[in-house]
């Protein structure tokens, strides 16, 4: 049986996307747009209050 990926904040996701040359390029309301220029790739990330 496989276990279970860990859960986690958006913040701690946006932290560790900020870590691989990612930076916020976006927000509204609790929705985080991330970008990496060298990929060319922008991410969305809901950053909920759980």
């Amino acid at each position: 049986m496989t276990s279970k990926p860990p859960l986690l904040s958006g913040e701690e996701i946006i932290k560790a996307f900020k870590r691989i040359g990612y930076y916020k390029v976006h927000q509204r309301g609790s929705h985080v747009k991330i970008r990496n220029d060298s990929k060319g790739i922008t991410l969305t990330i809901p950053n909920y209050s759980s």
